[in-house]
This record gives C-alpha cells, structure tokens and sequence, in this order.
C-alpha cells in the first residue's frame, strides 16, 4: 500500500465516523426586522444533518411551544440529536418557521430549546441558543377629529378652503 492510499482511507474513515462537524443547528433569525412591539414576530431556524425539529407525533398542539417570563422568551421545540446514531443517514438541511406572538417594547432574550424524548414520556429539554431580541416602540398612531359628522365637516371644509388658498397663491390651476 502507497502512502497516498493510507491517508485516502483515513480521511474517508474520519468523514464517516465524525459526521458531529457537521451536525448543527444555526443560531435562530428573528423575523421581521427590525421588531416593533404589538407586532407579531417570528423565528426561523435552519438544522440538518444530525440534528432534527419536528412535530411531536404524540400531540401536535405540544410542540412548539412559545413562553415568557420576564424578559425571556422561551421557545420550545420537539426534536432529536441523531449524532451517537450511524452517520450514513444525514438529515437533509431543513428549515422551520415558528410564530412567537406580540411583545410589549424592550429588550428580551429569545431561548431555541430542544425538548428530547426520554423513556417513560419524559422530556429532555437542551438549550441550542440564545439570541436577543430587540422590540422597538410603536410608532404614536395619528388621530383625526372625527368624534361626529359635525367634525367631519367642518375638517373636509377646512382641507377644501386650504386647497383653494393654494391654488390662489400659485395663479390656478396648471394646464
């Protein structure tokens, strides 16, 4: 055997026994940017090889699950780790999209956590990441005086004189 053939075999060796380099689930994008209060958010995260988020087949309405405490946002996803399984059956890249509601403005951090199956129905729950998010204020709304027709009125009327001073001002209308 040449040298070259002992380090092709090696190489091959160390692809299919340490596939974990590839395993991954990426940190988690809030979406949409930027993230303004009382508007609804949402987390999207891509995973593969390995790693797998999926819906409980047990009780589908289990999982995801989104909470809060305080400032934290915990979002809580049925899944597994397949890295002690054989390497031969890579998970494809994937990609989930999660809805986590409407939150007050302020600064929070939003946890991806994978809850495993254990034996007995017991879950294992993994923190994969943290990420902050910050929710800017919402923008003040702007408020006509429309309390009746009255008001409506008298605001049309107004709008209708301002035009007619401007067209006055710039000598009627352009042709």
């Amino acid at each position: 055997m040449t040298a070259r053939t002992i380090l092709a075999g090696l190489f091959a060796a160390g692809v299919l026994v340490g596939g974990k380099a590839d395993a991954y689930v990426n940190v988690p994008t809030l979406l949409p940017q930027p993230l303004i209060a009382y508007q609804p958010i949402q987390m999207r995260v891509e995973y593969g090889f390995d790693h797998l988020l999926v819906e409980y087949p047990v009780d589908p309405a289990m999982f995801p699950r989104v909470t809060r405490s305080g400032q934290t946002i915990r979002v809580e996803m049925f899944g597994m780790d397949y890295s002690n399984t054989s390497p031969f059956d890579p998970i494809p890249p994937s990609e989930r999209t999660v809805p986590l509601g409407s939150f007050p403005a302020g600064v929070y951090s939003v946890e991806l956590v994978m809850a495993s199956p254990l034996p007995g129905g017991a879950f294992e729950y993994t923190v994969l990441h943290t990420v902050p998010a910050v929710i800017r204020g919402e923008a003040e709304p702007v408020t006509l005086p429309t309390g009746n027709w009255r008001s409506a009125f008298l605001l049309s009327v107004g709008l209708v004189l301002l035009g007619i001073a401007a067209m006055r001002r710039h000598g009627g209308a352009q042709r």
